[in-house]
């Protein structure tokens, strides 16, 4: 039950912001760089790279990288 709601308040975001050292400090875990984390998440290293420099995003993208990541979006974007 928890999940759908989750999920229902990130489609009602039109823009989230990822945290960059969260992002980095799972990529580092994972052993991933941007090129790797593009590749498997689907999202273009222009994209990553923007987010990296504290842009926001649109939350499909932020469940994709959450996905691809095996973490949950919660655990990426800024509080």
């Amino acid at each position: 039950m928890n999940v759908i709601i989750f999920i229902a308040n990130i489609a009602r975001r039109q823009i989230m912001k990822i945290n960059k050292t969260r992002l980095g400090l799972v990529m580092g875990e994972k052993s991933l760089n941007f090129i790797a984390l593009a590749k498997i998440s689907n999202v273009s290293r222009t994209t990553l790279s923007y987010i990296n420099n504290g842009k926001s995003c649109k939350p499909e993208i932020a469940i994709k990288i959450a996905k691809a990541l095996d973490v949950e979006v919660k655990d990426l974007i800024e509080d």
